[in-house]
Formats: C-alpha cells, structure tokens, sequence
C-alpha cells in the first residue's frame, strides 16, 4: 500500500470529488533508457550564421532567437523564416519569455546583466546590472523570481532574484554552465555544454533522471522547451531532442490486478489530435508521424511504441498515487467517422513487471536455455526465487524474499519461462509471489500482513487506553516486546494479550492490564497489522457480493515425495505429507475429498508435510470471497488488507484483497475489488522482511 493522505480520506469520505478534486490520470512515459537525448527534425534553414540563445511562444508558435556577433535579435516561424527583426543594443547571449507576459522578451547582456523589452513596441522595460556573477549567459523569468546565469569562461552558478525588489535570494551551483535556460511550468532547463540540465524551483537542485546528454552534440548555447521537446541551437544548427519523459492525460484507464496472475495489465485511450494547436493534423502522437515539415515535428516521434517504460498516476485533482508501472505491449490508432467529424484515438495495452517472467525463457551463465540447482545438501526454495527473479531482470536490492523451510537437493528448468520456474517453487512451497509497482518483488508467506507498523514505541499507564494511530487492528496480529529484555538467544521478550495488555480491534487502541507483566508507565514495542481502508454501506461502497463455497476445497490434501534409501542410493522410496482440513464437516467437505499432489523433489516426509501444510494454508480463504464494487482509491493494491461493513450480509471482517480493477473516464473512476480472509499468521522466519543483502 502507498500511504493515503488524509485530505484524501475526508474528500472520500465526503463524496465531494469534483471541480479541482475531481478524478485524474497521468500516464509518463519514460524515455530515459532509448531516447532521451537523442536529436531529430533539423531544421532545414537557420535565420542567423551565429545561433546563441533561443525561446519559443506557444501562443502563436514561433520562435525568438539572438546572436552576439553580429548582434541580431529575431522573430521566426518554425521554417526558419524571420518574421520581425528587433533592435537593441546589448551583448546578447541568451533570452526567455516571460512567464505572466506573452509580449515581454527577457535577454542576458553577457556584460552588464538583464533586459526586459516589450516584443509590441521595442521599448526597454526592465535595465537591470547584475553585479553577483561575472558573465551572464542566461536569464529566465519566472512568475516571482529572476534567474540569472553565468556560463561562460567555466562559470557554473545562477543567481536567484526576487522580482518584486531584486532581492538576492539563493546562489545555485550547476552541473553545467548554463548558456540559456527556460521554464516549462514545473521545471527550469538550462543548457550548456552538451548536456541539458532539468533544476527544481524549490529545492533548487538537479531533477534526478532529467539530465541528458545530447548525441553527437558539439556545443550548445541555445534552449526552449517547445510543446513536447526540447528544441537547442547548436553551432550553426538548430534541432528538436527528446526528453527524459513526457506525460498525457488520458480520457480513459482501465487497470486489471490480480493476486494469483504473473503480470497485471492496464489499458489506456485518449484522443489523438494537438493538445497545443486544434488545427494542427491528426495524429499528434502516432509514431510514425512524418518529419518532411518541421511543423509536422513533435516530442512524441517514436514514443508510443511496444516496449516503451509506462507509469500510470490516479487519484484526486492534483493528489495521485502510483497505480501502475510497466511496458507497453499493444498500440492502437483507431479512426471513427468520415473526414469530417471523425474522431481520431490512440490507445495502448501495457502490462506490469511481470512481462520479464513470462516473456524471457530461463537462461544460465552460459547463454543455454537451461538452468540446474543442485546440492546434496539441498537449495532453499527462496534462494531459488532469488536467483530466478535476478536473472529475470529485477534489481537485487528490490527482491525480497522470506526462508521457507523446504530445501530441493536437485531441480532443473529447461526451456520454461521464468513464469514457469516460480510457478513451480509455488506450488512446492505455498509461497506467494507479489509484484509491486516501484519495480519490488516479494517472494513470501502469504498472510494478512500489510499495512503494518513494526515495533512502534508506546508508554502504557495506569489502564489508560493508548491510540496507536491506525484502525482496525487485524485480529491475533498484535505483538508486544519490551525493549529493555531479550531471552538467551537475544529474542526480544514478548508480552501475552489478555494477560499483559488488551487490544481494541476495532478503535486502534491498546492498553496494560492490572496484574500483568508491564510495569506501570513501561515503555512497549507494538506490532500490528491494520486495515488500510474501511468501506462502509451508505458511505463509499456502491455494490458487494458474498460468497461462501466448497469448490475447490479439500478435507485433505497429501503431497508425496521421493527419497533415496541411504543404504542403497539407487532405490528410492515414496515419502508422504498430509495436511487435514480443520473444519471440513462445516464447510461440506466429505472426508474422502483429497487432494493429491506429487512433488518428486521433496525427498523427505517432513519436507512433504511443510508443503502440504503451506498448500491447505492457502487454500482455506477461499472459500469465503467477497466481491465488491466502490469509490476509486488508488493508493491500495493486492496484497492489502482492508475492511468492509455492509449489515444485511454481516460483514464487518478485515479482509485481503486478491483482485482490484479500477476504471477512470470522463463520467468519474469506480474500484472493483475480490477479497479473501486469510487470518494473521507470522512468516516462519521472520515477522519482519528485509532486503537480502
């Protein structure tokens, strides 16, 4: 689960997501690993031999551009064509638009400081002699501050200044020395020697992953961001690049998670037509859009294609979570109607992380489609699941996994996919594989456990209930340490619920009992695992379906193994673990219902009985399953445990979701959710998981 805000809870609450707190959706594409930095669509006529700075108007889609020598200030439409010629007489370097005024041209004066001059008229506005850096290179003009540059002769450092009074506000250092710089509404990019810098306005440091080197550049000295690129004047030429990651907001998303799948699918439609320019052509963000006419030329060449790194952010207004990350699978450009009044679309079916398992076969180090895991002393499971994720592509420090207790002296995966391999260690362990959106994979005992707090230092005193904060609290999940004891294998000593304390489930409280083991005012480590959203009939939920079941349920379920007789090693000898049901007469089950299950690898009875143990374990939530139909909330994902109230069906359980889908459109989003009750129970190792080192 990513954290809710708590605006997000009251808005939700309150059935008041409209106007500015209406649903939304932002798709980013990232194009840090293929095409960030790359050029495309030179111009085929440059209006000035000696290009230095450079700024673009959407409003009327042309472009400002100045040399010093010969000075030269101009105004040209994207053919290169000059439009108007302006005259002022300054060292011109570099120039921005303003950012509140479409008619006022801000320009460095590489000796003295800034200019402002009215684009109308050719009237000096602003005249102002910066005294903070030697050389100025660069200006941009925000809506309450002026950025001023030094570039040249190896200076790197921009000077902030309030634009109300010149005030000195802050002195950045730079990664490059910026020739020019211009802003885009959320960014300030500064270019300078072959490399484009994205700065943040409040933390005034480098954007992690919006800095790019441009290919085969030789010097920059010019930049505007221009729609959807990045538009540099290099040398004598000037040329469209693209970006680290362009975002568009989609009018329809439909995102499908399901506990038990490998890899969760999201797909995506919006118009295809310039967001910018309504006369522009058709086909804004096609592919394969041409590049014979520079106006035809956009960021989005080659863009929205398979393979393409996708997120997804939904949520309210301008609070978003991340909801999906992956690769596009499947583009789409739909056209509907005749030549007037058609309606042109673009649309892509993505799915998660877990394309690197089913789509890659299992490969060793040698490049063979073969992958053997032997030791007489037997391998771990989660080692195995380590090692497979790894291989898929997933970056170590995102693996996480939990010791099973099954140990395998001998598997070998040929010519199977990565999906194929996991899928097999599932089944031996009853462990759950769970992928998550920030590129993490969790190899683990599936249980209620998430949300959680570990170990949360409370005081208790007198009998005074204590707030922890979160509620519900999952039943049986709450564990208590004192922090000053540990038992003689430095296990932190744990307290007894209802002798030592009492927990209120259903208000998120916790409090000492007379006559227990916690010492009045005693400081306490409290575990727990609560629920991360409570839908309630009359409030958020809209629909729900209960449902109790004996399909696919067993009153037994025997897995069977294989060992090696250690007097002889060429006989073997079949070894047996049987997990029963513990309610099966409630749940309709004849006692002659078994499942069997023949895992040869397992070549002991007591491996056998832990992975018959795990596979019953596993088996008993489903036949309880709640199906559910409710306000969008973005921020849960499967895995999450979550409460639902409804009276005619009595449902008040803390349950863990399996399935979510959430659709976003023009008429709102809706959430529709399965969910199982599992019951807390600890991992076998480790209640806490941790990276593996």
């Amino acid at each position: 689960m990513f954290p809710i805000p708590e605006q997000i809870r009251s808005l939700l609450k309150s059935r008041s997501m409209v106007g500015p707190s209406a649903p939304s959706a932002v798709v980013t594409f990232d194009l840090r690993s293929h095409l960030a930095g790359k050029p495309f669509g030179e111009w085929p006529t440059v209006p000035l031999p000696n290009l230095r700075g450079i700024t673009w108007r959407r409003s009327d889609r042309t472009y400002f551009m100045v040399q010093n020598s010969p000075r030269a200030l101009v105004q040209c439409d994207q053919a290169g064509n000059v439009i108007k010629t302006l005259d002022v007489n300054a060292s011109l370097i570099g120039l921005d638009l303003d950012s509140t005024d479409n008619d006022l041209l801000w320009l460095a004066d590489y000796y003295r400081g800034v200019l402002a001059v009215r684009i109308s008229t050719g009237a000096i506005e602003v005249d102002r002699v910066i005294t903070d850096l030697p050389y100025i290179t660069a200006v941009c003009a925000l809506p309450d501050t002026i950025w001023v540059g030094s570039g040249y002769n190896f200076q790197r450092k921009i000077a902030v200044y309030d634009r109300q009074d010149w005030t000195l506000l802050a002195t950045i250092a730079t990664p490059v020395g910026p020739r020019d710089m211009t802003w885009d509404g959320r960014y300030v990019w500064l270019a300078g020697d072959r490399d484009i810098v994205a700065l943040d306005t409040e933390t005034l440091e480098a954007v992690p992953g919006q800095v790019v080197s441009v290919q085969g550049a030789s010097r920059l000295n010019g930049i505007a961001v221009a729609d959807d690129s990045i538009v540099v004047t290099d040398g004598g030429r000037i040329y469209r690049v693209h970006m680290p990651s362009l975002t568009v907001r989609p009018e329809r998303v439909r995102i499908s998670k399901d506990k038990g799948a490998v890899a969760q699918r999201a797909q995506v439609s919006w118009p295809n037509g310039n967001p910018y320019n309504p006369r522009d052509l058709p086909g804004y963000y096609s592919p394969d859009r041409g590049i014979d006419r520079p106006e035809t030329l956009n960021g989005w060449k080659d863009v929205v294609v398979p393979g393409a790194d996708i997120t997804i952010e939904m949520g309210y207004g301008e609070d978003r979570s991340l909801a999906f990350a992956g690769q596009v699978d499947e583009v789409s450009i739909d056209v509907e109607g005749g030549d007037s009044g058609a309606d042109y679309s673009i649309s892509i079916d993505c799915r998660d992380h877990g394309w690197r398992l089913l789509d890659q076969t299992v490969v060793n180090d040698q490049g063979e489609y073969y992958l053997a895991y032997e030791d007489p002393e037997g391998i771990e499971a989660s080692l195995t699941a380590r090692d497979l994720l790894i291989r898929a592509g997933f970056a170590p420090d995102k693996v996480f996994t939990e010791p099973t207790g099954i140990v395998v002296q001998c598997k070998v995966f040929e010519r199977q996919s990565y999906a194929d391999a996991l899928e097999w260690l599932s089944n031996v362990t009853g462990y759950e594989l769970l992928l998550y959106d920030d590129g993490s994979a969790y190899w683990r005992y599936p249980s209620d456990r998430q949300p959680a707090e570990w170990r949360q230092p409370l005081r208790l005193e007198g009998t005074d209930w204590v707030t922890l904060g979160h509620a519900p609290i999952v039943a049986g999940s709450m564990v208590l340490e004192d922090p000053t004891e540990t038992d003689e294998g430095g296990t932190p000593v744990c307290y007894t619920e209802g002798v030592d304390y009492e927990v209120d489930l259903a208000a998120g409280a916790v409090r000492r009992l007379d006559g227990g083991s916690i010492p009045d005012g005693g400081q306490v480590l409290a575990s727990y695992v609560y629920a991360a959203w409570t839908f309630r009939e009359g409030e958020d939920l809209f629909r729900i379906g209960y449902k109790l079941t004996r399909r696919d349920q067993y009153a037994r379920i025997r897995v069977a193994g294989e060992a090696t007789d250690p007097d002889d090693p060429t006989q073997k000898f079949p070894v047996y673990g049987t997990w029963t049901h513990p309610a099966a007469a409630a749940n309709g089950l004849p006692p002659a219902k078994v499942q069997f299950v023949e895992i040869r690898e397992l070549d002991s009875a007591e491996k056998c009985q832990a992975a018959a143990n795990q596979l019953g374990h596993d088996m008993l939530p489903h036949a309880r399953e709640v199906r559910f139909a409710a306000v969008a909330v973005p921020w849960l994902q499967p895995g999450d445990c979550i409460q639902i109230v409804e009276s005619s069906t009595t449902i008040s359980e803390v349950y863990r979701i399996s399935e979510l889908e959430i659709e976003y459109g023009p008429d709102g989003a809706i959430m529709y959710g399965v969910a199982h009750h599992y019951g807390y129970a600890p991992p076998p190792a480790t209640e806490e998981v941790t990276p593996d080192a």
